[in-house]
């Protein structure tokens, strides 16, 4: 902490980067990495104006009684849906085709050599291992890697963390274009015939239970999709109603953020 000895103001922070630099660089080649945060024109107790906290309402503005937040969107506009073409590329070279992941449901999961896409495979290889086989159901770990990684680093790297899943590649990035996948790990389930029935970033406490029950819905010819939708669209209504309860008339006397 950096603190003007007159006026008691914080002016700069420098805060600890080896745990950053532990996330941005795993295999260690940085050498160096700092995190710097400058206070500028900083004051403490100025005189502040009532007309700073004065707020004008937009005209497109609903003014409310109380907040009503809305629900969380879909993770992806995919669901129930098949996406655009696209295909993977084994480490020997060879292309998948997104025709050849039908006929079972698939789990695409998105990652790069950080420790959050490490555990999010571990866990992943586990369930493959204890619930759904191979000729069940098809786990592939689609690599984000620039090809700067070698396949043969890939190799190496799957075999060090015993996962049952291949590793592929996504040299067109799909994952970007077709999926509008935001970041690793990122995990789509495509059933049988290519429909999108799960869209999961980063991992979560209970992903491998929803994931679990999508594939055991999909066995039993459910459509977790759908109800995934219907859901969003139930939440949708009740956030229009409980808006439409709290929504009230502007008034055109009240002084503006008031």
């Amino acid at each position: 902490f950096w603190i003007d000895r007159e006026t008691f103001v914080l002016r700069r922070m420098e805060y600890p980067a080896e745990p950053l630099a532990a996330q941005l660089d795993p295999e260690g080649g940085l050498e160096s990495l700092t995190l710097v945060a400058e206070m500028r024109d900083a004051v403490l107790n100025a005189d502040l104006s009532s007309e700073r906290f004065g707020f004008d309402v937009p005209d497109e503005a609903q003014q409310v009684r109380r907040f009503v937040l809305p629900p969380e969107p879909l993770a992806s506009s995919l669901y129930g849906q098949r996406p655009a073409d696209f295909y993977l590329t084994d480490l020997e070279g060879n292309r998948i085709s997104q025709q050849q992941l039908l006929g079972r449901p698939a789990v695409l999961t998105w990652f790069n050599l950080h420790p959050a896409s490490e555990s999010c495979l571990q866990e992943l290889s586990r369930l493959q291992q204890q619930h759904f086989p191979a000729d069940s159901t098809t786990f592939m770990a689609v690599c984000t890697e620039p090809t700067s990684v070698s396949n043969r680093q890939l190799r190496q790297w799957s075999a060090r963390h015993n996962l049952a899943m291949p590793v592929v590649r996504d040299l067109a990035a799909f994952g970007r274009d077709v999926f509008e996948i935001p970041g690793a790990p990122t995990m789509v389930v495509l059933d049988e015939q290519g429909i999108v029935h799960f869209f999961q970033v980063g991992m979560t406490a209970d992903f491998v239970e929803e994931l679990t029950e999508v594939l055991h819905g999909l066995q039993i010819g459910d459509n977790p999709a759908a109800r995934r939708l219907a859901l969003a669209e139930q939440q949708r209504q009740q956030y229009e109603q409980e808006l439409s309860e709290v929504l009230q008339p502007l008034d055109p006397q009240r002084p503006p953020g008031t």
